[in-house]
Parts: C-alpha cells; structure tokens; sequence
C-alpha cells in the first residue's frame, strides 16, 4: 500500500509540474509566433538611460488602479517626459484652427501606451490629431527610450470673447509597481501636465516670409520640382500663390505656371513642391523665377538655375533593404508581408516587389506589390498580401524591380501556427490538470480499496 501511495504521489508532482510549465509559457505567449526581422525605421530622439525623472512638464501622482501587465513591470523611476511645458495660442481668431506640437518621451526600457486629457476653459476647444492634421488621436505607443509627437489642435468657437483662457493638457500612461513593492500587482497611472493659453482677438493678420528655394538638375522627361520654404506668421490659414516663369539662357520666358492650392495654417512652416513637366523641352540651362504671395501680399522672388539633362545622365540603383512579416496570420489567413525598398541611386525611381511564397520547395503563390515612386535616398514600405493555406514553414524569396532593372534576390522565413499542429498551450495544460485529477482520484480510490481488503 505504502508503494502505490508513493507511485500516486510521484505522478500527481510530475503531472502538476508539466501543466504548470505549459500554463507559464501560454500565459507569457510562448515562442510559437514567428519573429520577423527588424525593420529600419527613422531614428527616434532618445532619453538618457540615467534619467529617472520626468524631463519636461510638471509630473503628477495620480491614484493606483488595477491592472494585468501585458509587458512586464515597469519601474516607477522611469519618468515620462512632456515638452514644452507651455502650449500658447497667441492672436487666435474666432472660429480659427491652430496647431501646436507637443512631444512625449519614454525614458523606460519597454512600450508604453500614452493618452490625453484636458482640462480648464481650453478643454471643449482642443483634439489631438496625427501630422496629416485630419486624422483624429487618442493614444500613441512610445518605444523604449524613444519619443513621439503629435499636433494639438484648437478651434477657438464663434461665440467666444476677446481675451485670455488657461487650460491643461495632462499627459497618461499606465505602469506596474516593481515585484518588490508592497502593491506589486498594482497599477499606477504616471503623467505630466502641460500648460495651456489662448489669447482670443478680433484682429486679422496676415504675415509670412519666402525663407528659401532650390531645383535639382533634370533628364529630359521627367518632372522638375522646385522647393520653396515658406513661414505662415500670421493668426490666418492663408494659400500662397505660387507664380513660375522658366526662362532659357538667352532670358526669354519658356513656360509659365502658377499653383494656388497650398495651405499653410498660422505659425506653420513648409515646404512646398511646384512641379514642371520637362517631356518634348529642349536641353540645357534654364532659370525657374519664383514669385510668392499671401492674397495682396507679395513675399518677393527667388531664381533658381538648373539644366535639362540627356537621358542616362543619372544613375539608377535600387536596394531590397529589408522582407519582413507584419501580422501573425493563421492557416487560411492574409499574411501582411512588407518588403524595405531603398532608392540609392541619383535619379526618382519607380520600384515594385515581385517574388515567391514557399512551403518547402513547393510554389505556394507569386507575390507581387503596387509600385512606388522614390527621390534619390528615400525609403519606402512595399506591402504584399497573400494567403498561407496551412499551418508550417514558409519562405519568401523575391527582389526590387526597378526601371526595368532588378535587386539581388533576398529571402525570409516565417511559421504559422505552433509545432504542435497548432494547439493551443493553455489547452493542453488543462488537459493535463484534468488527467491529474482523473489520475489522483482513481489511485487514491484504488489504495483505499485495497485497504480495506487488508483490513
């Protein structure tokens, strides 16, 4: 009897330690997902690793609230960084819209999810929204050590009074206390706030300066584009005017054109593009005269030389800079596959990705993307769909093609579904709890049996 209560105990240990283990590793995601490669991204400004204090804004204790960590615990020393520490609106007019920038730094070492609130006579007047200014936002994820920024946006009502109004843009994120802590397990909602004034006045005006201009040498047959940096000073939307004559070498007057279309909001810079189509036109020098205006007011002229280059002048090149996977699709599911085109070359290039899906050596499917048009040194994200009919492995192979020439084939490997045919881990530990106990029960009505007989 002694022996079969020692059989039972040993296999109740090891049953309870298998589903403990799987039960761990589905609740910390397992590794069956597949992990794509990095992909280039634009260097985001970083926070020294030794601050442990907020940088900008005025921090803020606010009260613990539940949570469940989806990223692991975060020290409260991390900090969160908010600047400026002002937002001011000054000579707002009724029924304006006015853009100011606001910044957030993530000192920590993982992601963090921040979102907005605000408060005082301000708050009905303001939104936060994306660079394009018409996409709505509320919340932006931080990565470690990096920082992010976003507009906020005021609409000053029609009704409103000249004169001044304060207001508070408060800055949340959500962190866990340390394991250490006594409320470990707890949730803790860090945050700054930002100060924010608006000087309402009945005054418009209308300001600016033509700060810059430039063009690049051409080929024949493609678009000239002449930049022209602008600064709206003034508290209205204006749309310049932007007057162009080109003139060849002898001084006469080529072509004209004129674009109207160009906003600026108060208090913004920009640059803008004027493009000229140099199809059928004649080589050699030229001068692009550029002439700017806000309504009656004219910000001046700036010249511009450039030539009409043969075509072939220029080099082309291109580089497949990156394939990677950016969704975690399932068997019969789109897979989201993004190929890193990079023009290196010294001309605009027009690219698309074209290439294979594999399972094995089998030809699951072609693959190919919309094409793309680059300036020399720009990067750009080339998206592939295509659907994974099965659970397993897969590899994409394919290339750049680009003005009729191609990349060096790349190739990139991801899974879909898990090694074990795609059960879930939690599954499988909850058949092993169910098997313990069946186990357990049975042994110990079997060792009570057997008591009794000898007894």
């Amino acid at each position: 009897m002694k022996r079969m209560r020692g059989v039972v105990l040993t296999l109740s240990i090891v049953v309870i330690a298998v589903a403990m283990a799987m039960l761990a590793t589905a609740c910390s995601g397992g590794d069956s997902k597949p992990t794509p490669s990095p992909t280039p991204t634009a260097a985001t400004a970083a926070t020294p690793a030794s601050t442990n204090t907020p940088v900008f804004g005025t921090p803020i204790a606010l009260p613990p609230t539940p949570l469940v960590p989806e990223r692991g615990a975060a020290d409260l020393s991390e900090g969160i960084g908010v600047y400026p520490a002002v937002v001011a609106f000054a000579d707002a007019l009724r029924g304006g819209e006015y853009f100011r920038t606001v910044g957030i730094q993530n000192g920590g070492p993982i992601e963090h999810t921040y979102s907005f609130e605000t408060s005082g006579d301000t708050a009905p007047w303001l939104t936060f929204v994306s660079p394009d200014r018409a996409t709505d936002v509320n919340e932006v994820v931080v990565p470690p050590h990096g920082s992010i920024q976003v507009l906020v946006k005021a609409v000053v009502p029609p009704s409103a009074a000249n004169g001044a109004y304060d207001g508070s843009i408060r800055v949340l994120t959500t962190t866990s206390v340390g394991p250490d802590s006594e409320n470990s397990g707890t949730g803790v909602r860090l945050g700054a706030d930002v100060s924010v004034s608006v000087a309402v006045t009945g005054t418009q005006r209308i300001d600016g300066q033509f700060v810059d201009a430039g063009a690049s040498d051409v080929e024949s047959g493609y678009p000239l584009r002449i930049q022209s940096s602008l600064v709206n000073s003034g508290n209205v939307q204006v749309n310049a005017i932007i007057d162009v004559n080109i003139v060849d070498s002898a001084g006469n007057v080529v072509d004209h054109l004129t674009s109207t279309d160009q906003v600026l909001y108060p208090n913004e810079r920009k640059q803008l593009i004027t493009e000229w189509d140099t199809t059928g036109k004649t080589i050699g020098e030229r001068t692009a005269s550029i002439s700017i205006k806000y309504g009656d007011l004219d910000l001046g002229t700036k010249d511009v030389r450039f030539n009409i280059l043969p075509v072939g002048t220029f080099t082309r090149r291109a580089e497949l800079a990156d394939v990677h996977l950016a969704n975690s699709p399932r068997a019969g599911e789109l897979a989201k596959l993004v190929a890193v085109f990079t023009n290196t070359g010294q001309i605009e290039t027009r690219g698309k990705f074209v290439g294979e899906l594999y399972s094995g050596e089998r030809l699951i499917a072609p693959l190919t993307s919309e094409e793309q048009l680059l300036l020399p040194g720009g990067t750009g994200d080339l998206e592939i769909l295509t659907t994974v009919p099965e659970d397993g492995d897969y590899t994409v192979r394919g290339r750049i093609n680009y003005e009729g020439r191609e990349t060096d084939e790349q190739s990139f490997s991801f899974k879909v579904g898990s090694s074990g045919g795609g059960v879930s881990p939690l599954l499988i530990a909850a058949g092993l709890v169910a098997v313990f106990v069946v186990l357990a029960g049975g042994g110990w009505a079997l060792v009570r049996r057997r008591a009794r007989v000898a007894g």
